[in-house]
Formats: C-alpha cells, structure tokens, sequence
C-alpha cells in the first residue's frame, strides 16, 4: 500500500514540474512518505512560501486522505543543500571555555 502511495505522488510531483533527480523521497516503516524536493525552481522564494505552494497543489491532487499520508517534505535549492560531490568542510573546532571563579557563599 505504501509502495503505491509513494508512486502516486511521484507522479503528481512530476505533473507539478520536477523531475525525478529532484525528487528525494523515501517511505517511513508505517508507510508514510517524507523526503525533500532539491529545485531551481524555489530560488528566491521564502521557504515559506516554498511550502504552501507546494502543500497548495498537492491538495489540489491528492484527498485529504492522502495528504495525512506525507510526514514532510523539504523544498530546497541545490545551493541550500550543497554539492553532494565535494567533501563536507570540517565542523570549527571547540572553543576552549572560559573558567569563572564559583562565588563564595557568605556564612
């Protein structure tokens, strides 16, 4: 059932405009679907905006049903993500703490 779901939205997602290299999406163990969409075509829009216009056509497409189905779904450009290609930069590293003196209780 999950496998048929997950189908369908490709296939309304393709309808929509994207292409199958943007498309990222996965099923959960329960059957739902979550994933991200990696587009050009969210440039310059707020992910805001990104999300209701992606969550108004899909509405637009799927019952309310099917819609429960989508656990999330993350718009974002290839920028936002980064190339796949090129190694990860190195998290900095730990700054050393500061050492405060523990003030002395009056007696």
């Amino acid at each position: 059932m999950g496998e048929a779901f997950l189908n369908k939205l490709k296939t309304v997602l393709r309808k929509l405009g994207f292409t199958d290299d943007e498309l990222h999406l996965e099923l959960t163990t329960s059957g739902r679907v979550g994933g991200h969409i990696v587009s050009e075509a969210f440039r310059g829009e707020s992910q805001m905006n990104r999300q209701d216009r992606l969550w108004a056509d899909l509405a637009r497409q799927l019952t309310k049903a099917e819609l429960a189905k989508i656990v999330a779904i993350l718009t974002v450009t290839p920028e936002e993500i980064g190339d796949e290609d090129e190694p990860a930069e190195s998290p900095p590293a730990p700054r050393a703490r500061a050492h405060r003196a523990t003030p002395r209780k009056s007696h």
